[in-house]
């Protein structure tokens, strides 16, 4: 992990992992503090640390130190949650990794609030468990690597629906560890429906108003974007969230040009009017819509094509 000799770090006989990772809190190790600095920590981290010394007197030939260890620190990572959204029909990979020479026994894909008893996936030996498999996941997840090479233990969900939403735990036993299992990934899957009207084309004089027509599937809508992807500088044709407009995330070309057709947008009609069309109004325009919370976390996506007669 970390090599120094006559008061100069050897980085040749150094780990590849720990390359640029790591650095003495103190380079003159004053008042014997030789603590070391682990930059940019991962699971693949997880294990013991050893900090072994030799003082002056007979020059150290050897990359290893023959003393007795004066630190030994048993290094556990907690993972934060990651938050994954997942469309309709879609395939998800629920990534997991462990330490690239991790040598797995088993290894367990868990969800705590499924209603019966079962495994996201289970496997032992190298081989999956479907025996103890929850009935609503046969067929649909593999692992990334079968061989859970360089310690991916990622696991990929097929056609993905709603009632997949919920938290992902990845565990693993390694051999010459004891038996019980530990937790090296938590994931939150939501999951987002992804409806697409088809591309239409609005026709509308110069200088005449014109509805950009939205509905989306949920009553309370929390945020609201309208956007059109070829503005040039940024900036959203409407943006709401949480009650109210923001025209500071405006394209300056919108200002003051567009409002909702129904500000209360009952029953989930998020439909904009545009003022005054020019030419410049031409494009596409597409409406994305989020509800409140993650069982209503949509996005209704609108293509609108605005051309000049």
């Amino acid at each position: 992990i970390f090599l120094m000799r006559d008061d100069f770090p050897d980085p040749t006989k150094q780990h590849e992992d720990y390359k640029n990772r790591v650095e003495l809190r103190d380079p003159d190790l004053k008042d014997g503090n030789l603590s070391l600095v682990l930059r940019n920590v991962s699971s693949k981290d997880v294990g013991t640390y050893v900090c072994r010394m030799k003082t002056s007197g007979g020059r150290q030939k050897r990359a290893t130190i023959k003393s007795q260890p004066i630190s030994i620190i048993h290094l556990r990572v907690e993972n934060p949650v990651r938050h994954i959204k997942v469309h309709s029909g879609r395939d998800v990979i629920l990534p997991c990794q462990a330490a690239v020479d991790a040598d797995v026994t088993a290894l367990e894909w868990t969800r705590p609030d499924l209603e019966h008893n079962g495994y996201v996936c289970l496997v032992r030996d190298g081989i999956p468990d479907p025996t103890r498999q929850h009935p609503s996941y046969r067929g649909r997840v593999a692992l990334a690597d079968p061989q859970l090479r360089n310690g991916d233990l990622s696991l990929v969900l097929e056609n993905a629906t709603r009632s997949d939403t919920g938290t992902y735990e990845c565990r693993l036993i390694r051999k010459k560890e004891n038996k019980s299992f530990r937790k090296i990934s938590n994931i939150n899957l939501k999951f987002s429906e992804e409806v697409s009207v088809s591309q239409q084309e609005v026709s509308v004089r110069l200088l005449q108003d014109v509805t950009l027509a939205c509905h989306g599937g949920v009553a309370n809508i929390s945020v609201l974007k309208w956007s059109r992807s070829d503005l040039s500088g940024g900036g959203y044709v409407y943006f709401y969230r949480n009650k109210r407009s923001f025209e500071r995330y405006q394209h300056r070309h919108f200002h003051g040009r567009v409002m909702l057709w129904d500000a209360a947008m009952t029953g989930g009609d998020a439909s904009l009017i545009l003022r005054n069309a020019s030419f410049l109004d031409a494009g596409t325009y597409e409406c994305h819509l989020q509800g409140p919370g993650p069982e209503n976390d949509q996005v209704i996506i609108s293509y609108w094509s605005i051309i000049q007669p």
